[in-house]
């Protein structure tokens, strides 16, 4: 079987990092698997890139704005020669232009919701035309049980939806004292604060930022280490200038991993969110985490056995709560043994490869006789 996955991304973040880790695994299972996404003039994509490097196909398509209709001949061109038995969309371009040639191609379309950011007019234009593309695809596979109910809000036919949550697979642990050393230029006796995540509206980091003014009035011993890039990067980093010496912005890291080892507590102050990916991350780096209360976040952090849970969009509360866990750090550490040990059970990529294969074969046989159609609906996990 084959299965062609596309979305609109210039770098490997969490849903990048969930769509090759499951190609990856997929064919392994004997599948062929390949990745499409939208080249920028000639800027390379590095999803594209991470892909090719993995040793998956790759179907760039030129752009020459945020739903040039030439994508969607491109991307039909791309699916009467890969066919796929499927087509996997990830994020409002790519439903769009997937759903448009899917059609023309007559290739079943899965559309994976992982929200809405309505980080500025433009996006939130984009985000209602997606709203009404999601009703009509064949598929819709929600990351957490509170968009499947807001795909069920938006009309989406309950047999055509389906939860299937972020996996991760655990990595070994390793030395926190050990990984510190790899980052000569931090503090090495501070307790470290990280965050992760991209800097835009919808993360909070400007909470964040309130918080830690709070947490250093009352003790200097601790750092915040953010990590991420994006529109808000320049802003943050000037109403932090007062306490730049204990907030650092760190760009996007590719050794998060090791990072998230060696903190102290990791914190996610989102507005609006999915399935964070970067929580199933601390959670395996056995990592505590205090993170808002929105979107699929419950579904991963039992508030007080693994990780801690506060109301979005307050920073003083945000920053009160860190100032409290700071104090025993024998209780963040069995709380991040929790953590780890629920993710390892519930969140395998075992578990999620086996429910997204046989949605698969499902449409593929499907599509192949009628007859045969498997009726989906609510969660499987």
């Amino acid at each position: 079987m084959r299965i062609l996955h596309l979305r609109a991304s210039n770098f490997v973040g969490g849903p990048e990092k969930q769509i090759l880790q499951q190609c990856v695994r997929l064919t392994e299972r004997g599948h062929e698997s390949a990745v499409s996404s939208f080249l920028e003039g000639r800027q390379e994509n590095e999803l594209l890139e991470a892909a090719r490097a993995q040793g998956l196909g790759v179907y760039p398509l030129q752009q020459g704005g945020s739903l040039d209709p030439r994508a969607v001949g491109e991307l039909q061109d791309s699916l009467e020669r890969f066919r796929p038995a499927v087509l996997c969309t990830h994020g409002y371009k790519a439903d769009v232009v997937g759903w448009w040639a899917g059609r023309q191609a007559r290739v079943p379309v899965v559309m994976f919701l992982r929200g809405w950011t309505g980080e500025d007019r433009k996006v939130q234009f984009y985000e209602w035309i997606d709203r009404q593309v999601v009703r009509r695809a064949d598929r819709v596979v929600c990351v957490s049980d509170e968009y499947r109910r807001q795909a069920l809000q938006l009309g989406v036919r309950a047999n055509r939806l389906l939860t299937v949550r972020n996996a991760i697979n655990a990595p070994a642990r390793v030395s926190a004292a050990a990984t510190r050393d790899r980052f000569p230029p931090l503090p090495r006796n501070a307790k470290w604060i990280v965050s992760a995540g991209r800097l835009s509206p919808e993360k909070g980091h400007g909470h964040l930022v309130e918080a830690a003014r709070r947490v250093l009035a009352q003790r200097r011993d601790v750092v915040f280490l953010i990590c991420g890039d994006g529109p808000q990067r320049l802003a943050l980093e000037r109403a932090s200038q007062d306490i730049r010496a204990h907030v650092r912005f760190l760009g996007f890291r590719r050794d998060l991993e090791s990072l998230l080892q060696c903190s102290d507590l990791f914190v996610l102050p989102s507005l609006r969110e999915g399935l964070p990916n970067v929580l199933l991350e601390a959670a395996v780096a056995g990592v505590a985490a205090l993170a808002t209360r929105v979107g699929g976040v419950p579904e991963i952090v039992q508030d007080g056995e693994t990780g801690f849970l506060v109301p979005p969009g307050d920073g003083l509360a945000l920053g009160g709560r860190i100032l409290e866990l700071l104090e025993d750090p024998g209780r963040l550490a069995q709380v991040g043994e929790r953590a780890r040990d629920r993710v390892v059970k519930r969140f395998s990529i075992e578990k999620q490869l086996r429910i997204l294969e046989a949605l698969y074969l499902g449409l593929e046989c499907a599509r192949e006789s009628p007859a045969l159609a498997v009726p989906w609906g609510k969660t499987l996990q």
